[in-house]
């Protein structure tokens, strides 16, 4: 039970305004050229594979950056981003999952049409992205969530206070 919990703790609600910083920051990481490559997450000076999170990373690809800018986001946006990656350019989304490689300019226009779309949505306090389901494979195993954005308000029954409230006659 314990070890469903502390995965439950990682499962985080996710705006999709909070997703534009993580997408510019890709971008602007990307956006030089020397700054890139279509190999490895992330390599070191001389080309050699090292963590993102690395000091010595000093080249990404697409999903690199993207980890490399989320690096303080919860664990879910990296999820939702792929999602809007597939809504706003699908043919490029699926490059991106298959074995042939991005090029840069080709990662620069997938975020840049990610970028569009997420400026142009436009959320009130209420809107969030809900979990659909959650998946949870067994003990030690990986748990994997889905979202739908949703316009419900957070507490559709009110206040929870309101339920307990002694009644007066």
């Amino acid at each position: 039970m314990r070890c469903l919990a502390r995965k439950l703790l990682h499962f985080t609600t996710v705006t999709r305004p909070e997703l534009l910083p993580i997408v510019r920051a890709a971008r602007a990481l990307i956006a030089d050229p020397a700054k890139w490559n279509g190999r490895n997450y992330a390599e070191d000076a001389e080309g050699h594979f090292v963590p993102v999170g690395s000091d010595r990373a000093v080249s990404f690809d697409l999903k690199g950056a993207l980890v490399r800018a989320a690096r303080n986001a919860p664990r879910t946006s990296l999820q939702e981003i792929f999602e809007v990656f597939a809504e706003t350019s699908p043919r490029l989304y699926a490059q991106l999952l298959s074995p042939r490689l991005l090029t840069r300019e080709q990662a620069l226009e997938l975020l840049d049409r990610a970028i569009e779309n997420l400026s142009r949505q436009s959320l009130s306090p209420n809107e969030v992205l809900r979990p659909r389901s959650v998946e949870i494979d067994g003990p030690g195993h990986k748990a994997s969530a889905h979202f739908e954005h949703t316009t419900r308000d957070l507490f559709p029954l009110g206040d929870a206070r309101d339920r307990f409230r002694p009644r007066r006659r």
